[in-house]
């Protein structure tokens, strides 16, 4: 069986395009999650902790997980618990249930860079709902309170995964070389039999972009395919530019949202 956030976060350290890694880490910094102000920016800067970090950027948020925890209780020693409540949420999705669970935590450290990355977008077009406690943090950037919620976050890293995948053939199809590069650098990170098999079916499948827009449930988790599929491709080629703006039309993204993601991860 597939687990998609171990996938998530193999595709995302193999660098499914050049600019990938540089435009996650500027989604960590001031000009993404760390600037703009609100409550999810608070949380973030009252942990005191730089979320860029350097290196590689999600294996950064993985290692400061625990250490945002620590911060979240000595917040609530301090009569603040609703800071705590936020960062714990975020220290969760990072560990992705256990400190040991090492590509658990970065693929729910990728759903909460994401989760927080459409919860922006959409506030700045006044479309995001009000956050003000911890319920009412995005499914992503908190655990799922139910069995209906735990379904909706694997379908969301599903869907996720998938668009990553296909966003990577948006300029044709992957040539055996990439294909080798990416399957190759799964088996270095000891993915399964069945995580292998899944990638490389998907590699080999033509690119499906009305698909894949019709597997996706709402806008917010539309923002986050987008986000997911500027990091996958370098949108620079003419058919990489059309799939983009393809892309953005049937997922219902207006201009202004589009151009708030491509500012956030440093994407011209």
């Amino acid at each position: 069986m597939t687990n998609a956030l171990n996938i998530l976060s193999d595709l995302l350290n193999a660098g499914l395009s050049k600019s990938g890694s540089n435009r996650l880490k500027t989604a960590l910094g001031d000009q993404g999650l760390g600037g703009g102000g609100g409550f999810l920016d608070q949380l973030i800067k009252n942990s005191g902790i730089d979320l860029a970090g350097s290196g590689n950027p999600l294996q950064d948020l993985g290692k400061q997980a625990g250490e945002l925890f620590e911060k979240g209780q000595k917040s609530v020693k301090n009569g603040n618990p609703l800071a705590f409540g936020g960062l714990a949420a975020l220290a969760g999705a990072l560990l992705g249930g256990g400190a040991g669970a090492a590509k658990g935590a970065l693929g729910g450290g990728a759903l909460a860079v994401l989760a927080s990355l459409a919860y922006k977008a959409l506030n700045a077009s006044g479309e995001a709902a009000d956050v003000q406690n911890f319920s009412d943090l995005p499914l992503g950037l908190r655990k799922p309170q139910n069995k209906k919620e735990s379904r909706e976050l694997e379908s969301r890293a599903d869907i996720i995964l998938k668009a990553m995948i296909n966003a990577a053939k948006a300029d044709g199809v992957i040539d055996q070389k990439e294909f080798d590069r990416i399957v190759g650098h799964l088996k270095k990170n000891a993915a399964d039999a069945d995580e292998i098999a899944f990638v490389q079916e998907e590699l080999r499948r033509p690119a499906d972009l009305a698909g894949l827009i019709r597997s996706v449930p709402n806008k917010e988790v539309g923002v986050q395919v987008y986000a997911t599929s500027l990091l996958a491709n370098e949108g620079d080629k003419v058919s990489e530019k059309a799939y983009l703006s393809e892309l953005a039309d049937g997922l219902g993204l207006d201009r202004q949202t589009v151009d708030y993601v491509h500012r956030m991860l440093g994407a011209a």
